[in-house]
């Protein structure tokens, strides 16, 4: 599996409008076929720094998450919403276990 992690930065004032834009782009890709998961996180101690995680079965870059009109709109709103970033990391999982409960 493959794990793309970006790390943005959003002006304070347009968090509400980023909240928007990201929940959108969510839901649109947890349903699409090949996507293992798809989730933004917002940091609780600092509000502006947002990451997003998705899961894929070992595509490449251009997955089916990639396609989405909703990650074009995102992806064209960064220069209005960014005060830094994108910045990425690529994770090549090569096996996974369950956490043993208590």
């Amino acid at each position: 599996m493959i794990v793309f992690r970006v790390v943005v930065q959003v002006h304070q004032a347009r968090i509400g409008q980023a909240r928007a834009l990201f929940g959108t782009l969510t839901q649109a890709s947890r349903v699409v076929p090949g996507v293992v998961c798809f989730d933004i996180l917002q940091d609780p101690d600092d509000a502006g720094t947002v990451r997003l995680d998705r899961g894929l079965p070992g595509l490449g870059r251009g997955g089916p998450a990639g396609v989405l009109p909703e990650l074009a709109t995102v992806t064209a709103a960064f220069d209005d919403l960014l005060t830094d970033g994108p910045q990425g990391t690529i994770f090549h999982v090569g096996s996974a276990e369950p956490w043993p409960a208590r």
